[in-house]
């Protein structure tokens, strides 16, 4: 008999965080990634190259950077922000959070690695 992989109902509370943001260079994506993760914020990180466009103090920028897409428990989204606020190098990163209900056995991976 195969095992189902979708979320049930009754699956509800097992809800994690995904925080992203976009860094200049891959290194300091990279350095971030291995603070959080050595500090058990986060259980794992992904990152990937992206082409940027915005306004910034009324010109327009259009440059490569990195998206670090990283996944943690709900209970760390406030210690998460702020310590991506503090080791970002731009002046107002953007960091946006998003909460997701996922399987059990990735939720308890995910509450293991960051053993709050």
């Amino acid at each position: 008999m195969a095992v189902s992989s979708t979320i049930s109902p009754k699956m509800k509370n097992n809800t994690l965080l995904i925080a992203k943001s976009t860094f200049g260079h891959l290194q300091q994506a990279v350095d971030c990634s291995r603070i959080l993760l050595d500090e058990k914020l986060i259980a794992c990180a992904n990152i990937t190259e992206c082409r940027s466009i915005y306004n910034w103090k009324n010109e327009l920028i259009d440059e490569d950077e990195v998206v670090l897409d990283v996944k943690s428990l709900v209970e760390n989204k406030l210690k998460l922000i702020a310590r991506i606020k503090e080791l970002h190098s731009y002046e107002l990163p953007a960091i946006l959070i998003s909460e997701v209900e996922v399987n059990e056995d990735y939720y308890n991976w995910v509450l293991n690695c960051c053993n709050i």
